[in-house]
C-alpha cells in the first residue's frame, strides 16, 4: 500500500479527552476496479509497506501505528515502514498558554502534561467518563450531548488496490486487535478496539462526513 493513513474526527480534548475506536479496516476507495492482475495480488506482499501517518510523531495516530506496525509486518511476511507527514503539535503552545482552550486526543504525551495540572481537563467528548479520568465529566453530563463526538482510526489504500489484498489487511489487523495484550495496551490509552470490515468502515466514512457536512452548514463554516 502507498497511501494508508489514519482517520480522525477531532473530538477530544486535554481540555475535552475522549474515548476512540481503532477500526480494522481498509477504506472503500480501495474497492474501486483494479487493473492489477489477479496474480499479482496474490503475490502481494513483494516489498516493504508504507504506512503513512498524517500527523507528526508522538500523537495518538503515530503511537498507533506503531502498535500495530510491526505485529502486522510479522504476520504478513514484510517489514511495514511508519512514515509521518503531519505538522508540528499544538500541546506545548497551550502548556505555554498561548490560547485558553484546546481539543485533542489523549496520548501518552497529553497524558505526561495533564498529570502535571497543566493543562486541566475540563471535560471528556465520550459516551461516559475516561477510566483514566474518572472526576472529568463528559460533554452530555455538561448538557452538551451532541458534542460527545469520537475520533476514528482506520485504513485506506489507493483505489487500484485489488479487493483481496484490503481484504488480507482487514483480516490481519482483526486478527491483531483481538489479541488480548494489544488490546489491553490500547484500551490503556483510551482507544477502543473496533474490527469492522471493509464496506462497514466505508459506510462509517460516509455517515461522518455527512454529518459534519451539515455542521459545516449549520455554522456558516468557510475556509479562510
Amino acid at each position: 500500500m502507498t497511501r494508508p493513513a489514519a482517520s480522525i474526527r477531532p473530538a477530544t480534548a486535554p481540555a475535552r479527552a475522549g474515548r476512540r475506536r481503532l477500526l480494522a479496516a481498509v477504506g472503500t476507495a480501495a474497492l474501486a476496479a483494479s487493473a492489477m492482475p489477479v496474480a499479482r495480488a496474490q503475490a502481494w506482499p513483494s516489498k516493504p509497506i508504507r504506512l503513512v501517518v498524517v500527523y507528526p510523531t508522538g500523537g495518538v495516530s503515530d503511537s498507533v501505528a506503531r502498535l500495530l506496525a510491526p505485529r502486522l509486518a510479522e504476520r504478513l511476511g514484510t517489514p511495514v515502514v511508519v512514515e509521518n507527514k503531519g505538522g508540528a503539535q499544538v500541546i506545548t503552545d497551550a502548556v505555554g498558554g498561548q490560547f485558553e482552550l484546546l481539543t485533542t486526543n489523549p496520548s501518552s504525551a497529553v497524558n505526561q502534561f495533564v498529570a502535571r495540572g497543566t493543562p486541566r481537563l475540563l471535560a471528556v467528548g465520550a459516551p461516559k467518563r475516561l477510566d483514566s479520568h474518572p472526576d472529568v465529566p463528559t460533554l452530555a453530563e455538561l448538557g452538551q450531548p451532541e458534542a460527545n463526538l469520537t475520533s476514528t482510526f482506520g485504513l485506506f489504500a489507493p483505489a487500484a488496490t485489488p479487493a483481496p489484498v484490503v481484504q488480507r489487511v482487514a483480516d490481519e489487523i482483526a486478527r491483531l486487535l483481538a489479541q488480548p495484550e494489544l488490546r489491553q495496551r490500547l484500551l490503556d490509552t483510551d482507544n477502543v478496539p473496533a474490527a469492522l470490515g471493509p464496506a462497514e468502515f466505508g459506510a462509517l466514512v460516509r455517515r461522518e462526513h455527512e454529518t459534519d457536512a451539515r455542521i459545516v452548514k449549520a455554522a456558516n463554516i468557510r475556509a479562510e
